[in-house]
């Protein structure tokens, strides 16, 4: 019950010092709803909460401030992306422009990330291609280019990222590798491919964890092969 977790905190915690992190809440979120009273807190206590709306911190203004959080600059970027495009901090002689052609058209920290990570070992052709994609893309929103990646995958990779992110966030990776290697998959390849270009992570107890603008990519695709089941 709810509210035995509310008066659990009211009874446990209210004498300590915390701070509480809640990401990615929705417009359903309700500080009370979830956390009680904020008088039940010390004095001393903070609270960090994030969201893609912001219309889902509205409520939560006349406890605290909310900030917008600004995009990376150019140099931060650029630091980010080479991490993963290179595995080190200096882009590789003849991939200078490429790289900051790339940051200037993604922006954004997990974008860069998967798109580094999907770059990594290519030749400059390869590069080339990606980026005129990204140039021929209809929008610039997240979800097109984290598509860009997807797309690249073979179809058994596709299958094992959309089947995860349907059904498997959370869940330990052994369980669904054994059907995927009954309906003549290759689990272990493709968890791999999966992980290097940074759809997925594994956990500590190899349980698939996966970001949710990813996992709400891969469920957008899902519904738009099928949409006799949307």
């Amino acid at each position: 019950m709810v509210s035995d977790g509310i008066k659990l905190i009211k009874d446990r915690l209210s004498s300590l010092k915390l701070l509480i992190v809640l990401d990615d809440v929705d417009d359903k979120f309700r500080f009370e709803d979830v956390l009680g009273d904020p008088k039940n807190f010390s004095p001393g206590s903070r609270f960090l909460f994030t969201s893609r709306d912001k219309t889902a911190l509205i409520d939560l203004d006349q406890y605290r401030k909310l900030y917008e959080v600004q995009p990376m600059n150019e140099k931060l970027s650029c630091q980010l992306f080479r991490r993963y495009a290179f595995h080190k901090g200096s882009p590789i002689t003849g991939y200078e422009n490429l790289t900051k052609k790339f940051v200037q058209k993604i922006g954004v920290p997990l974008t860069l990330r998967v798109m580094g990570s999907s770059l990594l070992g290519q030749k400059i052709p390869f590069w080339e291609g990606e980026l005129k994609k990204l140039r021929n893309s209809p929008n610039q929103e997240v979800k097109e280019i984290l598509k860009i990646s997807y797309d690249s995958l073979d179809p058994e990779s596709k299958q094992i990222f959309l089947d995860i992110a349907c059904f498997y966030i959370g869940i330990d990776q052994e369980k669904p590798s054994y059907m995927w290697s009954d309906l003549g998959l290759y689990p272990e390849v493709s968890i791999t491919i999966l992980d290097n270009r940074s759809l997925i992570k594994l956990g500590y107890d190899d349980e698939f964890q996966m970001h949710d603008q990813l996992r709400d990519m891969g469920r957008a695709i899902v519904r738009d092969e099928n949409p006799e089941y949307a």
